[in-house]
């Protein structure tokens, strides 16, 4: 026996708990990262879908025709569905053309997103159509 140094057993052991300290973490740092990332893009979503219904709550916009398919908020209302444009709400002044999608880096300036606006038993939801 030497008592000057580890013995290849005792050097294995370490390597292996090393390796397992290691691989663990990393795992760990990647599902942060994918969940900072998707947090951030339902952010964007989320400013996406509150503006559009911000839109339609608005009486100023009745008789104008706010949406990609052509239909004012009356008619929206009287189908119980719309869709609105983000080039609408940019025009509008709800949103910001520089804004950008986190996953594709493009802005609204040239990239267009539809929301759906849709009334149920006078509840109404806004949600995102990807493009």
């Amino acid at each position: 026996m030497n008592s000057k140094g580890f013995t290849i057993i005792e050097l294995l052991v370490t390597i292996v708990v090393i390796g397992l300290v290691v691989t663990s973490a990393s795992i760990g740092i990647t599902h942060i990262s994918k969940y900072k990332q998707e947090r951030i893009f339902n952010d964007f979503k989320n400013e996406l879908e509150s503006n559009a219904c911000l839109l339609v709550d608005l009486v100023k916009y009745n008789d104008e025709l706010i949406t990609a398919d052509s239909k004012t908020l009356v008619e929206c209302r009287g189908f119980k569905e719309c869709n609105i444009s983000t080039r609408f709400l940019v025009q509008e002044g709800f949103l910001k053309e520089s804004l950008a999608n986190p996953k594709t880096k493009e802005t609204l300036a040239n990239h267009q997103y539809i929301i759906k606006v849709t009334w149920n038993d006078g509840l109404k939801e806004c949600n995102l159509i990807y493009e």
